[in-house]
């Protein structure tokens, strides 16, 4: 957990670093007040600590946190990423996704002791206070939790865990500790670039272990249990053991920590356990370290919205899982399931999201539709389980016409495809799926 919160402790605190610079540093007055100060002549600012201020001022001034990442030397930004297992050094979403640990403690007392020059190099020791809970606390800490969650509860409500523990830290005074910094800047005095700095191994990382043993620790077994033909969604009741007391969360509110003991009762056919899906996606050759790099997200993240479809004879489980995202983008996982074994193998990850699950009669083809995300297009494909035969490829152009419905012929051997052309027009392909010939209908 420390590792993931320390990118944006980073952010948090270099924005502090340079903020605090400034306000310390303040502007020369004007030439009419130079007069001594009222208590005594101000310290002289060392240049090179105002070189580093000057050159994040673009960066930090208006809060642009991605822009940090253009200050880091690549060998640094790839250190620090793989040494300490960071997710990112620089994300919006990863600061609202652990938004929890911060909790009452945006206000850091950050002063910079020294900054010195060698070469084209400028070493700077940053000295940060910042609040520290004692182990001590953790069981106090741990009950009083444990209460707002029942007291939730009771009153028929979903429980959110990170809005329970959050608001707990706003409302409990800790002590503060205190963390020095070396930092070092090199390159042209108008473009410094971080080339070093400590591992913030140990700043905050009583929160890390408090959430652990708050949350993490009291989670027992899970059940999301899905009707036939139900969807699972950001909405969908989850039935929790916390500390043996039975608790209701919608699985938007589920801490990633619960994702090890939460199992899916689908249709009251197959119990499969998320740990398992989230193994077995991550198995799947998909741009996994892209997509935490850039998006702060994993395989884990697919399990927010998901679609499932039995074979004729449920042996096999159709599943799709969705990544959601709050921006014009989504990622789809679409899977097969034996239903006897437990084995679950993803065939593809897809850039968009799929509808219309549909097994052939004979259950030997899979086939489905999806829609491309992306910057003003959309493109519309049928995939089949086989050898994923693409609708666009047979059709041998661009389809930007939404699919109203597909559907099988009853000896698997045709698969007809509804386009909706425009309010009060359809028009149908059939696929011949073993000739691999495409016509219009």
């Amino acid at each position: 957990m420390l590792e993931r919160i320390a990118a944006p402790v980073y952010v948090v605190l270099l924005m502090g670093i340079f903020l605090s610079v400034l306000a310390a540093c303040g502007a020369a007055p004007p030439e009419d007040e130079v007069d001594a100060p009222e208590h005594g002549k101000e310290e002289e600012i060392p240049p090179e600590v105002m070189e580093v201020a000057e050159a994040f001022w673009g960066a930090f001034a208006a809060g642009d946190r991605d822009a940090m990442s253009e200050h880091l030397s690549d060998d640094l930004e790839e250190e620090l990423r793989l040494e300490l297992g960071l997710r990112t050094l620089t994300s919006e979403h990863h600061i609202a996704h652990d938004s929890n640990v911060f909790a009452g403690f945006e206000d850091l007392e950050i002063s910079v002791r020294a900054a010195e020059r060698d070469g084209d190099r400028i070493t700077a020791s940053v000295v940060i206070e910042h609040p520290r809970i004692s182990v001590g606390d953790f069981d106090a800490f741990s009950a009083a939790l444990a209460e707002e969650v029942f007291r939730t509860a009771d009153r028929g409500e979903y429980v959110d865990f990170r809005a329970e523990f959050s608001g707990l830290l706003d409302d409990w005074e800790v002590s503060t500790g205190e963390t020095t910094v070396q930092m070092t800047f090199a390159g042209d005095p108008k473009a410094l670039t971080i080339a070093e700095m400590d591992a913030p191994r140990t700043l905050f990382s009583s929160f890390a272990a408090l959430r652990e043993v708050a949350v993490c620790d009291g989670l027992h077994e899970a059940h999301i249990v899905l009707q036939e033909k139900e969807k699972l969604d950001a909405e969908t009741p989850v039935t929790l053991d916390f500390r043996g007391e039975e608790i209701t969360v919608q699985n938007a509110h589920l801490p990633e920590c619960a994702h090890r003991v939460t199992t899916l009762d689908i249709a009251g056919e197959i119990d499969i356990s998320t740990a398992r899906l989230i193994d077995a996606l991550a198995e799947h050759p998909f741009d996994w370290e892209g997509l935490r790099h850039y998006l702060q997200m994993g395989p884990e993240d697919f399990l927010q919205s998901g679609e499932f479809l039995f074979t004729s004879d449920n042996e096999k489980l159709a599943l799709t899982m969705t990544r959601p995202y709050a921006v014009a983008t989504k990622d789809t996982a679409v899977g097969v399931l034996d239903t006897e074994s437990g084995e679950v193998a993803f065939l593809d990850v897809i850039p968009g999201t799929v509808d219309h699950l549909a097994w052939s009669p004979d259950d030997e083809y899979l086939a489905f539709a999806w829609t491309e995300w992306g910057p003003g297009f959309v493109e519309v494909d049928i995939y089949l389980q086989d050898d994923s035969i693409r609708f666009t490829e047979v059709l041998r152009e661009e389809l930007t016409d939404p699919i109203e419905r597909i559907r099988w012929s009853e000896d698997g051997r045709i698969l007809d495809i509804d386009v909706r052309k425009d309010e009060d027009r359809v028009k149908t392909w059939s696929l011949d799926v073993r000739e691999r010939d495409l016509e219009p209908k």
